[in-house]
């Protein structure tokens, strides 16, 4: 999360520093009737993807469960309907690629076995968000620009791949070692870990990005799933899992 910050703050600095160096007199806020009313682009992304989880809150068996931020990428289009200079209303559609990798440490409650299991999730996204728009003139070519809205994700595909590494006392006292792997659908699955996970998905979106020579966007995003991803069949305990992604965006309006 820090390396985000860090971002962030270089990205705002940024801006300034092209404001600051600017000796243009385009207004800061420019409250004139659009000259394009409809804006159409194109873009890619690539950042990360992950899922907070509660596991070892929920289940007493897991003593410690880990969750890594993989890789995520993808490419979409989108529109935007401008009402002045300065504001507008737009949407996308996105196909994003997610990876992310949880590790969990388990034993039963004798304390005869213990497991590890390593999970890799990999799952595809439809990815639609909503948001109002706002642009800024920090240089004569130069475009700032700050989203805000909502998404909506469905899943379109994915799997996940699970790698158990399990050691326990048998009958003799000794210590047998096992390894077993895995690999099962990601959504609606009821052979994934714990619980199966939701194909749909909803939450904030959030981006800033630089527009130059009103063609070349260059930026990045931040998305917050609100809704619960996990999905239990027949249980007692569902644990609480969301989906929080952060990508860069290197696109074109025509």
């Amino acid at each position: 999360m820090l390396k985000f910050r860090h971002i962030a703050i270089a990205f705002l600095s940024l801006v300034a520093s092209i404001q600051i160096c600017s000796a243009s007199s385009t207004e800061f806020v420019d409250r004139a009737r659009p000259s394009k009313i409809v804006e159409v682009g194109v873009h890619a992304l690539v950042g990360g993807s992950y899922i907070t989880d509660n596991y070892a809150n929920c289940f007493p068996e897991i003593r410690q469960a880990n969750s890594n931020m993989g890789v995520a990428y993808g490419a979409g289009a989108g529109v935007t309907l401008m009402l002045r200079e300065y504001f507008g209303f737009g949407t996308e559609l996105n196909v994003v690629a997610n990876h992310q990798n949880i590790n969990v440490f388990t034993t039963d409650a004798e304390l005869s076995s213990a497991s590890n299991i390593y999970l890799r999730n990999s799952y595809v996204y439809g990815n639609i968000p909503v948001f109002a728009s706002w642009r800024f003139n920090v240089a004569s070519t130069v475009r700032w620009v700050l989203d805000a809205g909502v998404f909506y994700s469905y899943g379109l595909s994915g799997n996940q791949r699970q790698t158990i590494y399990r050691a326990g006392l048998n009958a003799l006292d000794q210590m047998v070692y096992n390894i077993s792997e895995f690999k099962t659908d990601f959504f609606k699955s009821l052979d994934t870990f714990q619980n199966a996970f939701h194909r749909s998905n909803m939450g904030i979106h959030l981006g800033s990005s630089l527009v130059f020579r009103n063609h070349f966007v260059i930026g990045g995003r931040a998305q917050f799933g609100l809704r619960n991803m996990a999905y239990v069949y027949n249980g007692i305990t569902t644990p609480s899992m969301h989906s929080i992604n952060f990508t860069f965006r290197l696109g074109w309006r025509f």
